[in-house]
């Protein structure tokens, strides 16, 4: 089974960022709990938390960092999750609250030197690094 979890198609996407960009949670629970690799890059090196970030996926964010998830980990352009969280923000605000709350940095510069601070201030979206009034819910994590 671990084989078909990490069998990719033709931009190296294995089933499981398919679920992610879907916000499918249970379906991410699913996966991860047969054995997907929540690191795993495509061919431009987005990882599953790169689409959950840039559909607005919070509680599928949360799900994948919990597995194990890098907030750290960049695409072919230098960018974080978190930059396209920002990037496709679209004035939501979720994902990149999500991602913050797990110690991602709002600071790292993508391969052209823009963070994603900087991103959300270009964008008229300062305030969306700025703290939120809404708790963030995490999903409930089986034993």
């Amino acid at each position: 089974m671990i084989d078909a979890l990490r069998e990719t198609d033709e931009f190296g996407r294995s089933p499981l960022h398919y679920a992610a960009a879907d916000g499918d949670a249970a379906e991410v629970q699913r996966l991860l709990a047969e054995g997907a690799d929540p690191n795993q890059p495509d061919a431009v090196r987005f990882t599953p938390l790169h689409f959950a970030a840039q559909e607005q996926h919070p509680e599928v964010i949360a799900l994948l960092i919990a597995a194990g998830a890098a907030t750290t980990d960049t695409d072919r352009w230098g960018n974080t999750p978190l930059w396209r969280a920002i990037f496709t923000a679209h004035g939501q605000r979720a994902a990149a609250n999500a991602l913050l709350a797990h110690g991602a940095d709002p600071d790292a510069a993508n391969s052209t030197g823009i963070s994603p601070r900087r991103l959300a201030q270009r964008m008229g979206l300062g305030d969306l690094l700025a703290p939120s009034t809404q708790p963030i819910q995490l999903p409930r994590q089986r034993d």
